[in-house]
């Protein structure tokens, strides 16, 4: 039994005596790596200079803006034809599997991780973080949008434009943006299932959050604005009929 026990002693003391100078060693590593981390992510892929080239590498040969639904609105991925992979409404979710309001759409196709996302149309970053739900998420305010009705109101009152699980965020709060701006790239942090953008509109909103955190407003079917892949303005000819935009444009 002495003999046992003087073996186990034996074996943890070099067991100590082995990893503490290991994990020292990894410590000083790590520190004096630190500064050369930092500045290799100043030149990384991120770094919006190279978007132009990532579009064309992914097939965007120019990254022309595909008119949506509603006036002003575009497509957020212009001249690739991606899928619906969850729609609006009541639907099971993915993860609880119960059924639950989806206040959005999933966008997706094969190979989308890493994919340029536009700004489906004009506005100001009022958001850009992270949580553990939406991963990293950007929030566009764009205020009134559409046409007006016959009593002279706008259509869509103080709309709100919501990007969820993006693989990084490229844009800050307070960024003016232009509709087909880069504001992040596509991926699946938070809580995801698989690289896709969660886009939600939302009307009737604030320049803000909600005091849940949540983009403020009444989410709508983002379909109705952005329309389906490859979707373009309608325009009237000069004998004043409905005219489909030229694919070429």
């Amino acid at each position: 039994m002495a003999d046992r026990e003087r073996r186990k002693k034996f074996i943890i003391a070099i067991s100590a005596i082995v990893s503490i100078p290991l994990l020292f060693i990894l410590m000083v590593f790590y520190i004096i790596t630190a500064p050369f981390r930092w500045v290799s992510n100043l030149f990384s892929s991120d770094d919006t200079s190279q978007f132009e080239e990532l579009r064309t590498d992914m097939g965007f040969p120019s990254w022309e803006l595909e008119g949506g639904v509603v006036e002003g609105f575009y497509c957020p991925f212009p001249g690739i034809e991606w899928a619906v992979t969850s729609g609006f409404g009541l639907r099971i979710d993915p993860i609880t599997f119960e059924e639950a309001f989806h206040s959005g759409v999933d966008i997706s196709w094969y190979n989308a991780y890493g994919v340029p996302i536009g700004a489906v149309a004009d506005g100001v970053v009022t958001y850009a973080g992270y949580c553990a739900s939406r991963g990293n998420w950007v929030v566009i305010f764009h205020g009134d949008m559409g046409g007006y009705t016959e009593d002279g109101i706008r259509e869509h009152r103080n709309v709100v434009s919501v990007y969820m699980h993006n693989s990084s965020n490229l844009v800050e709060t307070g960024d003016e943006i232009e509709a087909g701006d880069t504001i992040g790239l596509l991926g699946s942090t938070g809580r995801s299932t698989g690289a896709h953008l969660h886009l939600e509109i939302r009307t009737g909103g604030f320049d803000g959050l909600t005091a849940s955190g949540q983009a403020s407003g009444v989410a709508q079917d983002p379909l109705l604005f952005i329309g389906l892949p490859g979707a373009r303005d309608v325009d009237e000819d000069e004998d004043g009929e409905e005219a489909a935009g030229d694919e070429d444009d």
